[in-house]
């Protein structure tokens, strides 16, 4: 589950995400009315759930995906993949 919320706000992102701001996208749970700082997952969790379709950029600490193929991939296939994810990024904004 979490590997696919990292790689639906990656598709989602207009620019690259920072690896601080992908961090707390993903600690937002639904059901909560404050953000739990104990959710927020590590680098080390993100790349692994992503089993290498993510990198993060040492330099810039922005994370995106391996291969712009990826990027051009879920494109294609956004629907499948992620049928709620401008609904999801909302709530998630919203909370």
């Amino acid at each position: 589950e979490l590997g696919m919320k990292v790689l639906m706000w990656l598709h989602l992102a207009y620019r690259l995400l920072e690896l601080k701001e992908l961090q707390h996208a993903l600690a937002v749970e639904r059901d909560d009315s404050y953000f739990d700082v104990d959710n927020i997952p590590s680098r080390k969790q993100i790349l692994d759930c992503c089993l290498g379709l993510a990198l993060i950029d040492e330099e810039t600490m922005t994370v995106r995906f391996v291969h712009y193929s990826l990027e051009e991939y879920f494109r294609i296939h956004s629907i499948e993949y992620f049928p709620d994810s401008y609904s999801d990024a909302a709530e998630t904004c919203l909370i």
